[in-house]
């Protein structure tokens, strides 16, 4: 990295959570990343991804949890 860039980094990962979270949804949408093509694509992806999972789940191959219970289960196991 370029040394402002890397000054830019290490101030970056002093922020609080909140502040890194919202400093990259500045960033992501300075590049175009939310524009009307790009929403439709990801959405076209999810569908893929949603009709995908939905198939194994009724074929029997998957072992999906849904997200609550998940949530849950990483929760007992790493105790968070």
């Amino acid at each position: 990295m370029k040394p402002k860039v890397e000054e830019l980094f290490t101030e970056a990962l002093a922020l609080s959570e909140d502040e890194r979270l919202k400093l990259i949804r500045m960033l992501v949408g300075t590049k175009g990343y939310d524009s009307p093509e790009i929403g439709a694509t990801w959405q076209a992806e999810i569908e893929r991804r949603e009709r995908e999972i939905s198939r194994d789940i009724e074929e029997g191959r998957s072992d999906w949890l849904p997200g609550p219970e998940a949530m849950a289960e990483l929760a007992e196991r790493y105790g968070k």
